[in-house]
């Protein structure tokens, strides 16, 4: 029965991985006092593309996509 919520869990977590990693970002940000606000188009492991606003009603940073390429090293690149 564990194995199956494990299981549950992972794939709702994978289907809405794009709110969740909005979620970690904006907070993160929050800790430091910059109010953002993060909608990811695509977010798989080696790129994501997001559009991105950073300040409050007058943002100092906004971007209508943001293209990123992650490469990985060590340990990190053959998983």
């Amino acid at each position: 029965m564990f194995v199956v919520l494990v299981c549950v869990l992972g794939a709702a977590a994978f289907i809405e991985r794009r709110p969740i990693a909005a979620f970690v970002v904006q907070a993160y940000l929050l800790k430091y006092g910059i109010h953002s606000s993060f909608t990811f188009d695509e977010l798989t492991r080696g790129r994501f593309v997001a559009h991105v606003r950073a300040g409050w009603e007058m943002p100092e940073f906004s971007a209508d996509s943001v293209d990123v390429s992650l490469t990985y090293s060590g340990l990190f690149s053959y998983l």
